[in-house]
């Protein structure tokens, strides 16, 4: 999964420092934000996925000593209100919401053979009888109707946890700006999936998002 941003690196520790001390850093991640925002409205968010996963590094290398300095920030949306987004059931694994283990293998393979998918980290999913049909984040904009079984968002998940990354929020305001509505999110942690026997387990969980705003009243 590519994300893509901006590295800045100081020459002397005096610089990295009066950067991180000043209004600067501030300023940087106000910037990227902005970036953000507007590739969201515009919807170039949806044709470029990437650009839903901004990341800023400041950075000093003392070459000499080999002392490396570093600080790393993934700007995040919010939404604007407190009750904007609701969860209108409970996640749960991959497996028990339509998703079994031969399609997320499926799914696997073809994020190891397809760069620009790879590359992407997100899609749209939509059922093909036992299946899902994979397609790009741009095709959402094809939607007319509100989503259903039918239709579930998926995206590259690096989280561990029970809780999804970080990279879900700035996807849900794309979704919420574009096509609000009740939708099933695949995070899919299973990238080597395709190469390892039944007795692995798929790690990927479902999580079900109300992107109207106040549970969708």
């Amino acid at each position: 999964v590519s994300v893509r941003g901006h590295l800045k690196n100081f020459n002397t520790k005096e610089e990295f420092r009066d950067f991180l001390s000043s209004g600067a850093r501030a300023a940087r991640v106000t910037e990227a934000a902005v970036a953000l925002r507007e590739a969201i409205l515009s919807g170039d968010a949806l044709k470029d996925p990437v650009k839903l996963r901004p990341m800023i590094i400041v950075a000093f290398a003392d070459l000499k000593k080999y002392h490396f300095a570093y600080t790393v920030g993934f700007p995040v949306l919010g939404p604007p209100g407190a009750d904007a987004w609701s969860s209108f059931r409970a996640p749960c694994p991959a497996v028990d919401a339509g998703f079994p283990r031969s399609v997320l293998s499926k799914l696997s393979q073809q994020l190891q053979e397809d760069a620009a998918l790879c590359n992407a980290g997100t899609f749209l999913l939509v059922r093909s009888g036992e299946s899902w049909d994979v397609r790009s984040l741009a095709s959402l904009l094809d939607i007319t109707e509100a989503p259903s079984d039918e239709v579930a968002i998926g995206f590259v998940d690096s989280s561990a946890d029970v809780a999804p990354g970080w990279p879900l929020r700035n996807l849900i305001l794309a979704l919420a700006h574009h096509r609000p509505g009740r939708w099933r999110i695949l995070a899919f942690r299973d990238p080597h999936l395709c190469s390892r026997g039944p007795d692995v387990s798929p790690r990927s969980r479902v999580f079900h998002v109300d992107s109207r705003g106040g549970g969708g009243g």
